[in-house]
């Protein structure tokens, strides 16, 4: 699927993988990511992150993980700009949410200017987001405040 949409960056949220290796991302991917990936791994059967950037296009570089996140460096190879990406699966459970709020606050300081911030947060923007009454108004505004 990768090559057939022709994706240069591929970001991948619960991947639920306990061992990631090259072999398993030229697999997945194709050879043009091999040893340009980062990656959290999963907690038993929950998260995991990965991260992959196609080396005819991008070298990635400087990753770091949080509990929930992702984060690294890319530098285009066609003009040498760079920016920072972070992919983040948050938490499910509510006493860890504002833990993770706090967590994506501390990586402001951490990347660069230019930044791209995406993933499954498993917060909410608004209350309308969601489709039952049960919203945690504390949650909204917390994450609101963070991004």
């Amino acid at each position: 699927m990768v090559s057939q949409q022709r994706a240069t960056i591929v970001c991948i949220q619960e991947s639920k993988l306990a061992v990631v290796d090259n072999d398993l991302i030229v697999e997945a991917f194709g050879p043009q990511f091999a040893n340009n990936f980062c990656y959290l791994l999963a907690d038993g059967t929950r998260g995991g992150v990965i991260v992959a950037a196609s080396a005819d296009y991008f070298d990635l570089s400087n990753s770091s993980c949080t509990s929930h996140t992702v984060s690294a460096k890319i530098t285009m190879r066609a003009n040498g700009k760079t920016w920072s990406i972070s992919v983040v699966y948050g938490p499910q459970s509510d006493e860890e949410k504002m833990l993770f709020v706090e967590e994506l606050k501390s990586l402001r300081g951490t990347v660069l200017p230019q930044w791209l911030l995406l993933g499954d947060f498993n917060l909410l923007v608004k209350e309308s987001d969601k489709s039952s009454r049960n919203v945690n108004r504390r949650h909204i505004s917390a994450f609101r405040c963070s991004t």
